[in-house]
């Protein structure tokens, strides 16, 4: 048996368990939720239902990252798009949306990021596997959080460190490099750096 297939082989069982982990939790809380509310748990049918769309919204990201990363491993290659992106209110966005799905609601966050940080990139990429690594960060964070961007990078630091990155994380970065963003990650920062086909000159 050649290299590349056991390669492949057991990048497809990282990918395989880490989405299969997430959208059985995801499925199995709106399950949950909706059990209760039919059984007359309805005193907190508002929680109930706010719980229920926060996990649609990650059983959907997680899916579609699934999906770009499945492609990924048996393609080895993404496709290249020039979709226009404006990295301060997708981060924005993004952020709002791990925030209130974060296991840490209380973490210290700041955001500053240029608005003229604007890019020429894969969209889909950006908004499902970018907001995977940064629902992450934010789960996994402990102690202040900041996020901060200036052409060509964007960056994330914690103050106390990250408590630690699934193995996927290397399959992520792989991917973002076929588009030319370098992803670079330790216990305490994430980097994101984007080459300068990347970015948008036409400000």
């Amino acid at each position: 048996m050649s290299e590349r297939p056991r390669e492949c082989n057991t990048d497809l069982l990282k990918v395989y368990k880490y989405f299969s982990h997430n959208i059985r939790t995801s499925t199995s809380t709106i399950v949950a939720m909706m059990e209760a509310v039919k059984d007359g748990f309805d005193d907190d049918t508002g929680e109930m239902m706010e719980l229920v769309a926060q996990s649609g919204f990650l059983l959907d990201l997680f899916d579609r990252g699934m999906s770009a990363t499945f492609r990924y491993i048996i393609a080895n290659e993404i496709e290249k798009r020039d979709d226009e992106i404006e990295i301060g209110k997708l981060t924005e966005h993004l952020l709002e949306k791990t925030c209130v799905l974060s296991e840490t609601p209380e973490t210290d966050l700041e955001l500053d990021i240029d608005e003229n940080f604007k890019v020429r990139n894969n969209a889909y990429l950006l908004k499902s596997i970018f907001l995977i690594t940064l629902y992450e960060a934010v789960k996994t964070s402990s102690g202040k959080l900041e996020i901060k961007g200036e052409l060509p990078v964007l960056s994330i630091k914690c103050s106390n460190g990250f408590t630690g990155f699934p193995e996927i994380i290397q399959i992520f970065s792989e991917m973002f490099e076929k588009v030319g963003i370098l992803l670079e990650y330790d216990s305490n920062s994430i980097s994101m750096r984007f080459d300068y086909e990347n970015l948008d000159c036409r400000r």
